[in-house]
């Protein structure tokens, strides 16, 4: 009887675990997410240096660019994401 009793809690936790898991976001997910913008924050910091050194040519500066305004884009999403899930 403890035993079965037990085994429901079990999995009355873990029906409650997958329900919140797809109502949002766990606090794991949102600090990997809040990594996930700090590396962003470091690339394109280092973007950033590289370009003003000068030392590169057009196309490569260009290409940088686009790197640059890529991982803004994806910082961006990446803090609506966050936004949205911590309402």
């Amino acid at each position: 009887m403890v035993h079965d009793r037990r085994l429901r809690d079990r999995r009355t936790e873990q029906q409650e675990a997958r329900s919140s898991n797809i109502r949002g976001m766990d606090e794991r997910d949102l600090i990997l997410l809040e990594s996930a913008i700090t590396a962003i924050d470091e690339a394109a910091s280092a973007v950033a240096r590289e370009v003003e050194r000068d030392r590169l040519d057009e196309p490569t500066l260009a290409r940088l660019s686009t790197v640059e305004a890529e991982l803004r884009r994806s910082r961006l999403a990446l803090e609506k994401i966050v936004r949205e899930e911590t309402r």
